[in-house]
């Protein structure tokens, strides 16, 4: 983080809003010292590893070496979203419908034995971009906001096509599924927390270590 200028701001700003300055320390050690190489070929359930070409925070590469470390695991390499301007339909592909299809067409070859499946949706998150605005379209809203909703929802409809299809291959009630989070909403790039009410009744938004944060 240090020869990193945008890091060490974003670390700085983080350590300014957080509850404490040692609270951010802390969590800016856990994910230095976080090393997960060894355990990978202890892992014996199908895997899955999605990685999208040309990622810049999730380098490829990465992706190869966790599949080639996990014994008999799937890696599948998706185009990516390809030229999306925040503009719904400018790109050339939207990754998470890739990514939605390859892991349910994934669910249907496991689904006679015992499979992990780590859906790591992408939505909402970044430059909220989207490939259909759908119901919001007409909203007298943003473009950051109908495109905020929308992802949202599609969030709901792709988990929501997971477990229709647990469902109807009959094995939903043999299926523990936790939904998370990994942080707060974010309260960058123009995004309006307060909008959709989107942290609820908690103080913070993403890089803030308050309750509304986490």
């Amino acid at each position: 983080v240090l020869e990193d200028p945008d890091l060490l701001e974003q670390w700085i700003a983080m350590a300014r809003l957080s509850a404490s300055p040692s609270s951010a320390e802390a969590v800016l050690r856990i994910e230095k010292d976080t090393d997960i190489r060894h355990i990978l070929p202890a892992v014996r359930v199908p895997t899955l590893v999605l990685t999208r070409t040309g990622d810049q925070a999730h380098p490829i590469e990465g992706g190869r070496y966790i599949a080639a470390k996990i014994p008999g695991a799937r890696f599948v390499e998706l185009p990516g979203n390809d030229g999306n301007t925040k503009v719904e339909g400018k790109g050339t592909t939207y990754a998470q419908d890739l990514i939605a299809a390859e892991t349910l067409k994934w669910v249907r070859v496991q689904k006679d034995r015992p499979f992990f499946l780590y859906f790591a949706i992408t939505l909402p998150h970044g430059t909220f971009q989207i490939n259909n605005q759908g119901l919001y379209r007409d909203k007298p809203w943003t473009t950051q906001q109908k495109n905020y909703a929308a992802m949202v929802t599609r969030l709901d409809t792709d988990v929501g096509r997971i477990m229709t299809l647990l469902n109807t291959l009959g094995i939903d009630r043999e299926t523990i599924i936790a939904f998370t989070s990994d942080n707060g909403p974010s309260a960058e790039k123009l995004h309006d927390v307060e909008f959709f009410d989107s942290n609820g009744p908690y103080r913070g938004s993403k890089r803030e270590l308050y309750d509304g944060g986490l």
